[in-house]
């Protein structure tokens, strides 16, 4: 990669942390440090009086897991809250919950066993200490939590020593519900404080709930020591990731620290998802004493802006960011509060923005400060596709900047991270991913793009096929007809293991409504075809959306129902609607359409649609409120007990208004409506596998073979031979074949395999009869159009 080249004239040394704070993610470190420590390793200077000096990603989310799961952070939890758990059991009791207090007292009756056995149940979820996973699940010396001992006992056999990492990962989750209960009520595994801040509250309101027992306790320490690591000389730029709310106060909390415990010689950034989407319009004065800046999208833009202000400082001998003090021209994508005051952005076309782009579309993420032998893999569902977010430590990367589709009426088309939508080098990523595997032990690969593009996951899986498949990766897409049989046995040959991607409202008309630019005939036929050819498949669904009837919502409920009874998917997600102020529903309700809709302040009271200001005393400006929301709360629980059933394979034949416990219309969708549109597909797939003059005339497209080595036998006759998706296949050759022309064929057929990108063809007539075409097409060939 060529680096870029800027005329800086810092002689002081600008050293980079990036750090994600707690609780992002347990099994593996978040993207967002990678794609940073990449871009600011590429960064070069043209004068030598300048350069980055040392650039450290910290993941203090796993840090902090480490520090509170063990033996010293377990028995400082129970002695700081053995006191308050016992008056909450005594509370309990009294108000007859008695199952609340005998949880609380057996947690202290057993918090030496916790403290021994914390280790052992980490090492379990690091794929170490097979040895006492036999004790584990089977003494009666190891402590249980009520989500353990719910396991147990639902367990239709002897438990055995393969059940030790859901036992492990359900013990996790015990001692995190006491944490939650007994010590720190914002605590949480995942997301860390999640009902913490909303668009309905003020700045002031969420700083009262910033300092919990956890970041006290545990965190601020972790960050102290941080801190003391630091280089004793040169300027500090803190990169501070907060992708949801659930970070919001582990990073303004980090961001703060690091401004006590580094003074003046420290600025603080605060990027990520929340940041771009929730945060883009604050002018919240009070973020000064936690962070410096906030830094929009990706941060390239805005990081080679901010070096540049920095550039022209006249005190060459600083190792501070005073000269930002005044600072008179805004930046790019950059908010700065310096001094009591807030400088605005600019994100207008400009010399930052096209570098932006180059990065967006160049740099590959660096993982190589991380130690993946680290994360806890967690196993909390037998469900395999839901398994995959929480078991493995996968290297998250993108195979494209934003999203090729950026039309859905609920997402958030206006900004940067769908819109703008930028490919990337997909073999230099595969090299460097490939690379950082084999260093690292991660040999899983997540793409994390709004949905991968179908040419990109192509390319992808050639190269991997032509390494023979040392990676396995999984992703979010868009179901549509792209994704027909012959991409789904490329890409599974390859080494995906599982799709995600958006249903939303399940009916033909829901489709419509939000712009998918999908039908349902698309959305089975791709799902049918991952299923053939082994790939998970999960849905992510919509309720609560602002047309929404009880009719569309059980129509679509039961559309769902029937993709689940076809086979068509693994699991489901179903996400309340949310109305942004970025998405084309709202741009249109500005532009005077969709009258029905009514959105509100915080306060209730009524946005007007030439209003472009945003709520004073919101500190949070991206989520909005609308009139009505409110009554789609009552279907949440029909909507995920009937989805955790049916997910197991259990009451599929239920009628699904059965599943309320108030009265809802019948469905109008047909009974048959899915089988129908997998019948259609089964009709077109046979249709274009049975197709062999389109294969004898396939022009400039490619045919792959995909079942290894074939060979002839000829013990009844000659046979091609063959093994395929775990089958063995044999295919009579004509009376007439030779032995030497069936051995020509099967020679062949070898030479197109992907190691040798397949090969283009216009007559293969005396290679491959119609007879055999028709076994080994979709049995091993496929075709392959990029």
């Amino acid at each position: 990669m060529v680096s870029f080249l800027y005329n800086f004239t810092m002689p002081c040394e600008t050293h980079i942390l990036i750090i994600q704070p707690p609780f992002v993610q347990l099994n593996g470190p978040y993207p967002s440090g990678a794609y940073l420590r990449s871009f600011f390793s590429k960064l070069r200077f043209s004068d030598s009086e300048f350069s980055i000096g040392k650039i450290s990603w910290i993941d203090t989310s796993n840090i902090l897991f480490h520090r509170i799961f063990s033996k010293e952070g377990l028995s400082c939890v129970f002695s700081l809250s053995q006191r308050h758990a016992l008056e909450l059991a005594d509370e309990a009791e009294k108000n007859f919950f008695d199952e609340k207090a005998f949880n609380l007292r057996r947690y202290i009756a057993q918090r030496q066993s916790w403290v021994r056995w914390i280790d052992v149940v980490k090492e379990i979820l690091t794929g170490s200490n097979q040895e006492q996973c036999h004790e584990f699940v089977r003494s009666p010396a190891v402590p249980r939590g009520h989500r353990m001992e719910s396991f147990l006992t639902n367990l239709q056999r002897d438990v055995s020593v393969d059940d030790a990492k859901i036992l492990a990962s359900l013990a996790i989750a015990d001692l995190a519900d006491y944490i939650c209960t007994a010590f720190d009520s914002e605590f949480s595994l995942i997301r860390y404080g999640e009902a913490l801040a909303s668009n309905k509250k003020k700045f002031s309101d969420m700083e009262k709930e910033l300092y919990t027992p956890v970041l006290d306790v545990f965190y601020e320490p972790v960050l102290n020591e941080i801190a003391k690591k630091q280089p004793k000389t040169g300027r500090i730029l803190v990169c501070v990731s907060c992708p949801f709310l659930g970070t919001l106060a582990g990073a303004l909390f980090a961001g703060k620290k690091m401004k006590e415990f580094l003074g003046e010689r420290v600025f603080v950034a605060m990027g990520g998802g929340y940041v771009n989407t929730e945060m883009r319009f604050t002018k919240e004065n009070g973020l000064s004493k936690y962070v410096d800046a906030l830094s929009f999208d990706r941060g390239y833009g805005s990081y080679i802006s901010l070096f540049s202000e920095l550039s022209k400082e006249t005190n060459h001998g600083s190792e501070d960011f005073s000269c930002l003090d005044v600072l008179g021209q805004p930046l790019y994508k950059m908010r700065l509060f310096r001094n009591d005051d807030i400088l605005d952005f600019h994100d207008s076309v400009c010399e930052e923005s096209k570098k932006e782009d180059f990065f967006c579309q160049s740099i590959v993420p660096d993982y190589s400060d991380m130690d993946f032998s680290c994360y806890p893999c967690l196993a909390d569902t037998r469900n395999p596709m839901h398994r995959l977010w929480s078991d493995g430590t996968w290297l998250k990367a993108y195979l494209a900047h934003g999203c090729y589709w950026h039309k859905c009426a609920f997402c958030d088309t206006t900004l940067d991270y769908v819109c703008a939508y930028k490919k990337v080098n997909v073999e230099k990523l595969h090299e460097s991913l490939y690379k950082q595997a084999m260093e690292l032990g991660a040999k899983g690969i997540h793409f994390v793009d709004e949905a991968a593009p179908p040419v990109a996951l192509k390319d992808f899986a050639m190269l991997n096929l032509r390494k023979e498949n040392p990676l396995s990766f999984w992703g979010n897409i868009r179901y549509e007809k792209v994704f027909n049989r012959d991409v789904a046995d490329l890409l599974s040959h390859a080494g995906m293991i599982g799709v995600s991607g958006g249903i939303e409202i399940a009916s033909g008309t829901g489709l419509d409504a939000i712009c998918k630019g999908t039908d349902i005939d698309s959305i089975v036929s791709s799902c049918a075809a991952f299923k053939e050819a082994g790939i998970l498949t999960h849905a992510y669904m919509i309720y609560g959306y602002w047309t929404e009837t009880p009719q569309m919502l059980i129509d679509s409920m039961e559309t769902l129902r029937q993709f689940f009874a076809e086979g068509l998917l693994d699991s489901a997600f179903w996400h309340k609607f949310v109305l942004t102020r970025h998405s084309r529903i709202f741009s249109e309700y500005k532009k005077g359409c969709h009258m029905e809709l009514k959105p509100i302040d915080c306060k209730g009271n009524a946005i007007q649609r030439t209003d472009n200001s945003f709520d004073a005393d919101s500190f949070a400006s991206n989520d909005l409120r609308f009139m009505g929301e409110e009554k789609s709360s009552r279907y949440r629980y029909g909507l995920e007990q009937s989805l955790s059933s049916w997910m197991q394979g259990l009451y599929l034949e239920k009628p699904v208004r059965s599943w309320f416990d108030f009265p809802m219309p019948k469905p109008t969708v047909p009974a048959d409506y899915v089988k129908k549109s997998l019948d259609r597909y089964e009709k077109q797939r046979n249709a274009m596998f049975h197709d062999y003059y389109e294969f004898v005339a396939c022009g400039a497209n490619k045919f792959l073979w995909l079942a290894g080595n074939p060979f002839v036998v000829s013990s009844s006759g000659l046979q091609l031979c063959w093994a395929y998706m775990g089958e063995i296949f044999y295919a009579d050759f004509p009376p007439e074949t030779s032995y030497e022309q069936a051995q020509a064929s099967a020679d062949f057929l070898a030479s197109l395999s992907p190691k040798n990108s397949g090969r283009t063809f216009e007559s293969v007539d005396n290679l491959v009869s119609k007879k055999l075409f028709k076994k080994i097409r979709g049995n091993g060939l496929c075709r392959y159009k990029r």
